[in-house]
């Protein structure tokens, strides 16, 4: 944290009031008040709002309200995870990740409430920490069992199934996805139950399973109309589909509107969505078409961050490359998936991205 900000005039602010919400949150909750020398914690908040109003890029009144309901003689535990994820938000902007991910677990464990658990472990899975988000997701589900929010009960089981898809474990990550279809089923849940059908035909796919991929894009594509929001997503995947299958002038003709419409506020999926194309575009044997979409996720890689699905969609890309016999740009992409995969434990797409590597002249 005092690395990522130790040129912002929050830095020692930030850390000062991590360091005391988590050994507070660490206390019994009978134990808390009187834990923090409220004088001192006092001091710290006159230090902190200085002598004018906090500037919008700054994160002041968030950390403040922290430290005052840390000294109430009653904390409003929501209200102080509320103002843990403002932090978080701000964090994101100025690209600290370590201190927004600190500040979302600091949310998690103080309100000790599922939703703010499921996205602290969602924050971990976007951000490269695929392994770490697991125990959120886990923890996540049991609360939700415990306070009945079926709705984070199942989203918590497909992203414990999406981070298992993630680093390969694909039977695994299908279980994930039929436990969470059967609770969506049970309580009516029906978003919940198309997106577990829509992440079961993505396991069907990675396991070559085809019947069982024809099974569930029947269903996804006769919920999903074109304006829903999941549509362009599932679209994509259909789209790879189609490519794993050999039918790349199918997989480009659903891919080439996707690039134009939409992903364009989620770097990072878009980044994948132009890895796709790429490798439609080289099974077409389109080069042309190649050469122009290149560019384009060159300068994506950047704004795509440290999610997961930057490996994948450089082992995609250069798997394009490599099919176009084009050698030098696949290395330049097959070697930084490998390294992203490395990092982020998709092991799958590491042993692909090496092999891959391995086959160049």
């Amino acid at each position: 944290m005092l690395g990522e900000l130790h040129l912002h005039p929050m830095c020692f602010a930030a850390w000062q009031v991590f360091r005391l919400v988590t050994a507070w949150a660490a206390q019994p909750q009978h134990n808390r008040f009187g834990f923090l020398e409220i004088e001192g914690v006092r001091a710290l908040m006159i230090r902190i709002a200085g002598n004018d109003l906090a500037p919008a890029d700054e994160p002041r009144v968030a950390l403040l309200c922290v430290l005052s309901e840390m000294i109430a003689a009653t904390a409003d535990l929501q209200r102080l995870a509320s103002a843990c994820m403002v932090v978080t938000d701000w964090a994101l902007t100025v690209s600290a990740v370590e201190t927004a991910l600190a500040y979302a677990g600091a949310a998690a464990e103080v309100s000790g409430n599922a939703r703010f658990t499921w996205v602290a472990g969602m924050l971990h899975r976007e951000n490269g920490r695929v392994l770490q988000s697991e125990g959120w997701f886990q923890k996540a589900h049991r609360l939700a069992m415990r306070s009945h929010d079926w709705d984070v009960r199942a989203r918590s089981l497909m992203s414990s199934g999406r981070m298992l898809l993630t680093v390969g474990k694909y039977r695994e990550a299908r279980e994930y996805f039929e436990r969470a279809l059967l609770v969506a089923e049970r309580f009516r849940l029906e978003d919940r139950r198309m997106e577990a059908h829509h992440h079961l035909f993505d396991a069907a796919v990675a396991m070559r399973d085809f019947t069982r991929v024809a099974k569930h894009s029947r269903i996804v594509a006769s919920a999903y109309g074109p304006d829903h929001p999941r549509y362009p997503y599932f679209s994509h995947d259909l789209a790879v589909y189609w490519a794993d299958r050999g039918d790349y002038e199918r997989a480009l003709g659903m891919l080439s509107p996707l690039l134009d419409r939409h992903f364009h506020e989620d770097a990072s999926v878009r980044l994948l969505a132009f890895g796709s194309a790429l490798r439609a575009a080289a099974g077409c044997g389109d080069r042309r078409l190649f050469d122009r979409l290149l560019p384009e996720f060159a300068d994506l890689r950047e704004p795509a961050g440290p999610s997961p699905l930057v490996a994948q969609a450089l082992y995609t890309a250069g798997l394009g490359a490599s099919m176009l016999r084009r050698w030098s740009d696949a290395e330049e992409l097959l070697v930084p998936a490998l390294e992203a995969a490395e990092h982020t434990g998709q092991e799958d797409t590491r042993s692909a991205a090496e092999k891959l590597l391995e086959r160049l002249p």
